[in-house]
């Protein structure tokens, strides 16, 4: 359960400049709209915008 904080603040406060590792390795375990934790649409959304598990950042 993600309860909607933002991945960004949760990045900062894990002490990673942004949401990459973040995205990478807890995606499967995020709530997506229709409650589902698989990980489908954010993982779909993490390689629409060109990023891979290869590119660290």
């Amino acid at each position: 359960m993600s309860f909607g904080e933002n991945p960004l603040w949760i990045a900062r406060v894990m002490g990673h400049r942004d949401t990459n590792m973040i995205i990478r390795v807890y995606s499967k375990y995020i709530e997506d709209a229709c409650g589902s934790k698989d990980g489908t649409l954010i993982n779909s959304a993490f390689q629409s915008a060109g990023l891979n598990k290869g590119n660290n950042g």
